[in-house]
């Protein structure tokens, strides 16, 4: 809006947009709110022949104090949909990511490409809000209805809505059921006896609902068809719901990359946590039978409300595993292809495993190769929130900007060679031999601050290795020969 006037502004189509899109690419006046002034920040081109990941755009968009919440990737129109924690959606050019238009809707999104409709809402409300699903046409981004509900998905085939909330410990016993939504007008078709979060199964065209455990139900009927965990809910066992360290049913993903379901049940427990975190367990989507955990995938990509999956990379399965209790502990599993384990790392685990590139991304901005686990470079850290394998390219969120990646073409690491130093005049805080010590002579040393040196002559001379080490003085690093 016009700060001086308080009218809407109108926002101009970007310059190299097709032309097809001019008369569809800005919302309709009332609707629109200022676009970002920031844009994209420019970033160094590609390096010819690198296989490490590159920044192709950062894109400030939330305001101070907010932070980027979801995102979708409209194929269909060349757009970005990023919504943010201020309450704003962001409309970007996939190709130049130039802001499109911004609107008031935050929250999550849903995409139905087929039918042309962006569902944006926010799943959990303040007390006496009403949750609300906008609804927007794609094509002229103006919002073509509002349903009741916090959770929605989508039977694209059928073009078919199912609108629900998410299921809570406040959660009242005459809750409104799923509603079964006609996509075209957003009328109601039919209600599902059951309240919680609509999953949406196409291959067997079935329904499940989250609601502390999971329940399946038969879209043309509106019939409950199942309870997959009853144990979840039996009293005589549990003794009541919503315990300290009970489990329960916290998500559920249809995976159609995997052909897969997966489902997500975890202990809860206050502040200190319940120790090992157990993986989703899987099912096939077809057949709803248990995929097995040795050849199951794992979840990533999932700072959103979206998800991918890591499946086999060549004959490995690359898996996190992590322990919360007090502390938190996380191991890296390689796996052979009948799930026996081939090698781990403690205190590894990947925020992305690339199977296009072999690689696999760390938190703390490592890149790792999947074949030895070793250390080959640096991407761009970010919370990753979608992933397009057919144009290479990741989107992540850091703080209020959506990081746009790209798998190759960043720079490759400069490697110092050792200095001539002798050691320094501080504390040897550890002194290991070589295996081979009688051959080779060598002996690595450890100095209190923080650096490693190495002699190849028994001692009689020092070299600090460097290498790609860290350089921190308030740092301390260990050294230890492979057996």
């Amino acid at each position: 809006l016009s700060a001086a006037a308080g009218t809407p502004i109108a926002l101009p189509v970007p310059a190299d947009a097709p032309a097809s899109d001019a008369a569809t690419s800005a919302a309709p006046e009332a609707a629109l709110v200022a676009a970002p002034e920031a844009a994209p920040a420019v970033i160094a081109p590609a390096e010819p022949g690198s296989a490490l990941p590159r920044l192709v755009a950062s894109v400030p968009l939330a305001p101070e104090g907010a932070t980027i919440a979801d995102f979708r990737y409209d194929r269909t129109r060349d757009r970005l949909y990023v919504t943010d924690t201020a309450g704003q959606l962001h409309i970007l050019d996939a190709t130049s990511y130039a802001p499109v238009t911004t609107l008031p809707f935050g929250g999550n999104l849903e995409l139905d490409e087929r039918n042309g409709r962006l569902y944006v809402f926010q799943p959990f409300v303040r007390e006496g809000e009403e949750p609300a699903i906008h609804v927007l046409d794609t094509a002229t981004l103006a919002e073509v209805g509002v349903l009741s509900g916090g959770a929605i998905a989508v039977d694209t085939e059928r073009n078919r809505l199912f609108v629900g909330e998410p299921y809570t410990y406040s959660t009242t016993d005459d809750a409104p059921g799923v509603r079964i939504v006609d996509g075209t007008t957003l009328a109601e078709i039919r209600v599902i006896d059951q309240p919680g979060a609509p999953v949406y199964n196409p291959e067997r065209n079935e329904l499940l609902i989250v609601a502390y455990t999971v329940y399946t139900a038969d879209p043309e009927t509106g019939e409950v068809t199942g309870d997959l965990y009853p144990e979840l809910t039996d009293l005589d066992q549990i003794g009541f719901l919503w315990c300290n360290s009970c489990r329960w049913a916290d998500g559920a993903w249809y995976v159609p990359g995997q052909g897969m379901i997966a489902i997500d049940i975890n202990a809860h427990c206050a502040g200190k946590g319940c120790g090992v975190v157990t993986p989703p367990r899987w099912y096939n989507a077809a057949t709803m039978e248990a995929v097995d955990a040795t050849a199951a995938p794992e979840l990533q990509a999932d700072c959103g409300s979206a998800v991918s999956a890591a499946g086999l990379v060549g004959d490995r399965y690359y898996r996190n595993r992590m322990y919360d209790r007090y502390v938190v502990y996380t191991n890296l599993y390689v796996d052979d292809l009948a799930g026996q384990p081939i090698t781990w790392r403690d205190g590894l685990s990947t925020e992305f495993v690339n199977a296009n590139t072999g690689q696999g991304y760390l938190f703390d901005g490592r890149v790792i190769d999947l074949a030895t686990l070793s250390p080959i470079g640096q991407w761009p850290a970010a919370c990753v929130l979608g992933y397009d394998a057919e144009r290479g390219l990741l989107f992540g969120k850091r703080e209020g900007s959506l990081y746009v990646i790209a798998e190759r073409g960043g720079p490759v690491p400069q490697v110092d060679p050792p200095a001539d130093q002798p050691l320094p005049d501080t504390w040897i805080t550890g002194v290991h031999a070589s295996p081979a010590f009688a051959v080779d002579n060598t002996i690595l040393a450890e100095s209190e601050n923080g650096a490693i040196y190495r002699s190849t002559d028994a001692g009689a001379s020092w070299v600090r290795l460097r290498g790609g080490l860290p350089e921190d003085e308030y740092q301390t690093l260990t050294v230890a020969f492979s057996p």
